[in-house]
């Protein structure tokens, strides 16, 4: 989930994991399923929401990987979007 939060492609979640691309799709598909979610902006919400990540687990550990990451930013972006609604914000304070 950390890896798919950060913006990664299943293929470079695939390397880093040493696993088949396939099988990084099955387990990204478990993983919206387990959710309910239909993406990956969605996923990184709920993982957030639940506690299952830290706000700093959605960014890359290597700046090296920024350049790769740009579509990244638009997810992280619409993250922190559904970050900011009142439920988040209720809980972020406590």
């Amino acid at each position: 989930m950390r890896l798919l939060a950060q913006g990664r492609s299943k293929s470079q979640i695939s390397e880093e994991l040493v696993v088949a691309e396939g099988t990084t799709r099955r387990h990204v598909a478990n993983i919206y399923e387990k959710f309910g979610v239909a993406n990956r902006a969605e996923a990184t919400r709920y993982a957030l929401r639940e506690g299952l990540l830290g706000l700093d687990e959605t960014f890359p550990s290597e700046p090296s990987l920024l350049p790769h990451l740009s579509s990244s930013f638009s997810t992280t972006s619409r993250v922190f979007h559904l970050l900011e609604s009142p439920e988040i914000m209720s809980k972020r304070k406590s």
